[in-house]
């Protein structure tokens, strides 16, 4: 095998690698059913050979080795931003329906907040989107010894979920070492504050604090909005300008 083979066999493996997480990802939201994921069943068989068959024609000419590479990239940028619809609109929204008389618990009060941040989700997804809406620009540092960081600018968002992402200030994080591909993305999270003292337990946590974080992955998660992929060649980092990210502005000139 040529030096040139070898090359691409492995640029090939290595984008290959990057797309089988996403398609068990997105057969696992979509087609849930399937649990059979062993080498004698026909649907991996299918996959293996489409995986054969695309490897091959990267190798048959060396010419055409980018464009290849580049078509193979995007496939797994849309593959990912694919894999992270995972709600469906297919649910009902339910709300409690009060009555003279009733006990307001902490579960019929949860319900009620359930209902009212879901629907606002749906709105939110239905009406404007998801994408980044202001700022979250995107930087990379490399340097000859192989130290990189990521740098990304303060900003919103609206991730896939319909939640808002807010970024009051710029982040900087070490790119991982011994890979080549990671993504940079920016996730919303919940968490329980502000403990008191509870009639029945010793205390119990009375605030619901929300915010994000900027994370680098090889892998996201499904409810990551993700905001660039940083590539390493020649043992230096780059952004990969294969991957844009939706920016909502793009898709409304107006506003």
């Amino acid at each position: 095998m040529t030096e040139t083979r070898r090359k691409n066999t492995g640029i090939a493996s290595e984008l290959l690698d990057e797309l089988v997480p996403q398609l068990r990802r997105i057969l696992a939201t979509h087609v849930p059913d399937w649990t059979e994921h062993n080498e004698s069943d026909p649907g991996v068989t299918l996959v293996e050979a489409f995986a054969f068959l695309t490897e091959n024609l990267m190798l048959r000419n060396a010419a055409v080795h980018d464009r290849w590479s580049a078509a193979l990239r995007r496939a797994a940028a849309s593959l990912a931003r694919l894999s992270a619809h995972t709600e469906q609109h297919s649910t009902p929204l339910r709300r409690p329906n009060y009555f003279t008389g009733q006990l307001l618990d902490a579960q019929t009060l949860r319900l009620e907040q359930d209902y009212h941040r879901e629907k606002l989700r749906r709105l939110t997804r239905a009406a404007v989107g998801y994408g980044v809406v202001s700022g979250l620009e995107v930087g990379v540092e490399s340097s000859a010894e192989g130290a990189a960081q990521v740098t990304v600018a303060a900003g919103a968002a609206i991730d896939r979920r319909g939640e808002l992402l807010t970024l009051p200030c710029s982040e900087s994080l070490a790119l991982p070492p011994g890979v080549s591909i990671a993504f940079v993305t920016i996730e919303f999270h919940q968490q329980l504050t502000t403990p008191a003292p509870a009639p029945n337990e010793a205390t119990v946590m009375t605030v619901v604090e929300e915010s994000c974080s900027i994370r680098v992955r090889q892998h996201p998660d499904l409810e990551a909005l993700v905001l660039a992929r940083a590539v390493r060649e020649g043992g230096l980092w780059s952004l990969d300008p294969e991957w844009a990210v939706k920016r909502l502005s793009d898709c409304n000139p107006a506003s």
